[in-house]
């Protein structure tokens, strides 16, 4: 009778083992969904901020083969497209990178904070309004013969130059209308290295990036 016990027992319950093992697995699958969901996050938002410069190409595709981009650079280039009216009020989302730290801390759905766009001075950028840094057209003009395309604009990389929208590297948006991940390997420098986007960059194509002129 006591040995039918026994074994009614192991059929109808787990071991101390058998849990154990049961638990292990599955604190090692949770492990590996929480090393996947960042990372997944990560490329949700490189592939937004793709979009949004895609978005935004595309008005100055236009803007430059019908009445021309003006003489304008920096953020100030792109948001000309929202004060024209090619970029319609209500997707003032497109020139916000989600990976931008410091937009990320604004309420960018509030009402006061979308009332920034209503009064955007082109001559004084305001750096809330826009995540991508233009190309300096009055150091790096435009060039109609250029036999390679050329760049337009960039993540910003924060308004120190250095506070990176996306680990290991910064989307490029280049003059037809191609977007670019480059990492750091590409730009010439080492895995932890820093990127800098502007007029004290290390690397000649993001010298030709700035804000505000």
């Amino acid at each position: 009778m006591a040995r039918q016990s026994l074994r009614r027992g192991r059929e109808e319950g787990f071991t101390l083992v058998e849990i154990l093992v049961v638990i292990t697995i599955i604190a090692a699958l949770i492990g590996i969904v929480a090393a996947v969901i960042p990372q997944a996050q990560q490329a949700n938002r490189r592939l937004q901020c793709q979009n949004n410069l895609k978005n935004i190409g595309s008005m100055l595709t236009e803007r430059s083969t019908s009445k021309g981009l003006g003489t304008r650079g920096g953020a100030a280039m792109l948001l000309q497209t929202y004060k024209l009216g090619m970029i319609r009020k209500g997707d003032e989302r497109v020139f916000l990178c989600p990976g931008d730290v410091i937009i990320r801390g604004q309420n960018i759905d509030d009402a006061d904070f979308k009332k920034r766009y209503d009064s955007i001075d082109l001559d004084h950028v305001d750096p809330l309004t826009c995540s991508y840094a233009g190309r300096n057209r009055k150091l790096y003009p435009l060039r109609p013969d250029a036999k390679e395309k050329e760049a337009w604009a960039c993540d910003c990389q924060g308004d120190d130059g250095r506070s990176g929208h996306h680990k290991g590297g910064l989307n490029i948006l280049f003059d037809d209308n191609s977007v670019v991940f480059t990492d750091n390997e590409a730009l010439g420098l080492l895995p932890d290295d820093p990127i800098v986007v502007g007029p004290d960059s290390t690397q000649e194509l993001l010298k030709k990036f700035i804000v505000t002129e």
